[in-house]
């Protein structure tokens, strides 16, 4: 749920809401005004990846089904498996590395996400919307960064080429 520099780092950065936000727009337009474009175009670069047979790791928070449902619908449709790592920090950690963002989100807001993702984001949920594989992955309470929690969670011939039948057979 949330990101700082060593996620992006792992990250390219025309898959990260904030940085097509300070392309698109710089940092004077609020998020409302915003995420619609912002999300229009991730989409956009998300489908031509998979299109073109690239991985396509995006970092956006998407704890919601109706998030997720469209990126998993676009996978299906060329046979491509879904992954999710999913980031189990507890409450307190997620609020203790928001607090040492650059842009710190609302406590409540950030609250309300997890509350959301404790129901909306389980083993059961997300196998039932087709996740093929959910990897938890450690935090900073486990002294593993985000950069170093991607690693983990995807093997370096995926997150360079793609999915391939056989790594998706094998693995």
């Amino acid at each position: 749920m949330s990101h700082d520099a060593g996620w992006d780092a792992a990250t390219p950065a025309d898959r990260r809401s904030g940085a097509i936000k300070a392309a698109m727009f710089g940092t004077d337009v609020s998020d409302d005004l915003a995420d619609p474009a912002v999300f229009e175009q991730m989409d956009e670069l998300v489908q031509q990846r998979l299109l073109l047979g690239l991985p396509a790791v995006v970092d956006a928070t998407n704890v919601t089904s109706q998030a997720r449902l469209r990126m998993i619908a676009w996978s299906a449709r060329i046979g491509n498996p879904v992954w999710v790592a999913r980031f189990t920090a507890d409450l307190a950690t997620v609020l203790a590395q928001n607090a040492g963002r650059a842009k710190v989100i609302p406590a409540d807001v950030v609250t309300r996400y997890a509350e959301i993702m404790a129901e909306q984001a389980t083993d059961e949920q997300l196998i039932s919307e087709g996740i093929d594989r959910i990897i938890d992955v450690p935090g900073l309470r486990e002294a593993t960064t985000p950069r170093e929690a991607v690693r983990l969670a995807f093997p370096d011939h995926i997150l360079r080429t793609g999915f391939h039948r056989e790594a998706h057979e094998d693995g």
